[in-house]
């Protein structure tokens, strides 16, 4: 049986959580035979939620902080001008965390300083 947008957008919304922010960490090899893939399921999150959560960690990707103690084989502050949402997300995160990034309706958390 393949799984449709359709298929998603009814279970979700049975979970009744209303307006509130849902954090997923998902497989989609977990939910079968998925038409379209994981953009459906990107679909879907962001059909019934307002505000989806998900990691997107990237091994390259780098804090690096302003400050920090000398000879330690870091140039501080070098890392501040990356964008993150182009480094491709690892492997081991799956295909509806590389799918999330790309959205342009999706806004990418930023570590602030203070």
């Amino acid at each position: 049986m393949t799984v449709r947008l359709r298929d998603l957008l009814l279970g979700l919304r049975d979970l009744h959580l209303g307006n509130a922010p849902v954090i997923v960490h998902s497989s989609l090899k977990s939910f079968g035979q998925v038409e379209d893939g994981a953009e459906t399921v990107v679909n879907a999150l962001g059909s019934v939620f307002a505000t989806v959560m998900m990691p997107t960690f990237t091994y390259k990707a780098m804090v690096i902080p302003l400050t920090g103690p000398d000879n330690n084989a870091i140039t501080y502050g070098s890392g501040a001008d990356l964008n993150r949402r182009t480094s491709p997300v690892s492997g081991t995160l799956g295909y509806n965390v590389g799918t999330i990034r790309v959205f342009t309706t999706i806004q990418n958390s930023n570590l602030r300083e203070g």
